[in-house]
């Protein structure tokens, strides 16, 4: 039986391209053009692979992976992005915390893409171990995230505790130093 991929993309003309592609590699392609559309066919049937562009309609952005990390059934799904929209360290960082570690910005090569899509299906030894932040609850993943996006953070092990270090500066010019641990 052949692989599955969910190809969720708002454009037409891409996804027809992409999936004759993975068609002709042996994949089962199913096109889905939102995000809800997206999450109802991974509901309905499972999929091996998401393949996702990060600005769709009625459910947008990194909400549908979220929403994916949430279920048991779904929690460990391979992800690949694929975005013209959200570029940038920044996103790519927050997606890495959701267990993406494929993120492509368009425009793509053919080659990097389908790369991307055989590493994620088939992941090495050393990408599938988790680890310490994986153990993490998902709240957590978040809240990170986000502070990472706004100050400049360290992450670092204390007493085989994982701790986090937030430094940013306040308006009246006086560094902070902010430490919690996990």
């Amino acid at each position: 039986m052949a692989m599955r991929i969910l190809l969720a993309e708002e454009n037409l003309q891409l996804p027809a391209a992409i999936s004759g592609r993975l068609k002709q590699q042996g994949f089962d392609v199913q096109h889905e053009c939102d995000g809800i559309a997206a999450l109802r066919a991974i509901a309905a049937e499972p999929t091996d692979l998401l393949l996702i562009e990060l600005k769709l309609p009625s459910l947008y952005g990194i909400e549908p992976v979220k929403k994916l990390r949430q279920s048991p059934r779904t929690s460990k799904l391979p992800v690949v992005v694929v975005t013209g929209y959200y570029k940038g360290e920044k996103f790519q960082t927050v997606a890495k915390t959701l267990g993406i570690h494929h993120y492509l910005e368009k425009p793509l090569k053919a080659a990097d893409l389908m790369t991307a899509i055989q590493q994620a299906i088939n992941p090495s030894p050393s990408a599938t171990s988790e680890p310490v932040a994986a153990a993490r609850p998902f709240a957590q993943h978040l809240r990170i995230a986000f502070l990472k996006a706004f100050f400049r953070s360290i992450d670092f092990e204390v007493s085989g505790h994982l701790a986090h270090a937030d430094l940013y500066q306040r308006r009246s010019g006086h560094v902070t130093s902010w430490l919690q641990s996990s």
